[in-house]
C-alpha cells in the first residue's frame, strides 16, 4: 500500500495531501452550495435586458462590453428594489436546508413561495408606475421571478442537495484511494 504524502503547513504542523484535498473538496462543495451570486446576476440581467462581459480590445487589453439581448423591463429604482427582494429571499442562509417535507411535498416551502409571490405582486402593483413597468410585463415578471426563486430554493428541501454533495465527495475519495492501492503500470502492488 502506498504511503500518504505529508507536508508541513504554515504553522509547522504536518498535514497529509489526502487531508488537505478533503478539506479543499469540502470547501468547494459548500461554496457551490452557498453561492448565489450567479443566480442574482442572471435575475438582474433579465431585468436590465443586457449583461457586461470582458472582451479583448484588439491590442491584448481587456475592456468591458455591454451585450444587449432585450429591453429593460423597468427603471433603475425598480430593478434595485426587486433585486433587494430577491437577495432577501435567496442568500447563503436560505439555501441550507430550511424546508422539510414528506415525500418531497413541502408545505412550508409551498407556503414560502406563495407568500413571496403574493408580496411581490402587491409590491409591484403599488409601485408599477413609479418603476415604469408596463401592464403587459407585470404578470410575466412576477412569474419569471417566482419561478426562478422556486427552482433555486427547491434544492434546499429536506437537505437532499447537501447529502448528494457528501455522497459525491465520498465516492471521489473512494475512487482516489482505490487507484492509489492498485498502483499504475510497473508500480502495481
Amino acid at each position: 500500500m502506498q504511503e500518504e504524502e505529508e507536508e508541513q503547513n504554515d504553522y509547522g504542523n504536518i498535514v497529509s495531501n489526502n487531508t488537505t484535498r478533503k478539506k479543499y473538496n469540502d470547501f468547494n462543495v459548500m461554496r457551490i452550495r452557498l453561492e448565489v451570486k450567479e443566480f442574482h446576476q442572471e435575475n438582474e440581467q433579465m431585468l436590465r435586458g443586457y449583461y457586461i462581459t470582458t472582451v479583448d480590445d484588439g491590442s491584448g487589453m481587456p475592456k468591458l462590453k455591454k451585450i444587449v439581448f432585450g429591453k429593460s423591463i423597468m427603471n433603475e429604482s425598480g430593478i434595485q428594489d426587486i433585486m433587494k427582494k430577491i437577495r432577501m429571499r435567496v442568500n447563503p442562509q436560505t439555501v441550507q436546508g430550511i424546508f422539510f417535507s414528506k415525500n418531497r411535498e413541502s408545505i412550508e416551502f409551498k407556503s414560502f413561495i406563495a407568500n413571496f409571490q403574493e408580496k411581490l405582486g402587491i409590491h409591484l402593483s403599488i409601485n408599477q408606475y413609479r418603476y415604469d413597468l408596463k401592464d403587459e410585463d407585470y404578470i410575466g415578471l412576477i412569474e419569471d421571478i417566482v419561478d426562478s426563486v422556486e427552482r433555486f430554493l427547491s434544492r434546499s428541501i429536506d437537505n437532499l442537495e447537501r447529502e448528494s454533495y457528501g455522497e459525491t465527495i465520498r465516492s471521489t475519495e473512494n475512487n482516489t484511494i482505490n487507484q492509489q492501492t492498485k498502483g499504475f503500470g510497473l508500480f502495481k502492488s
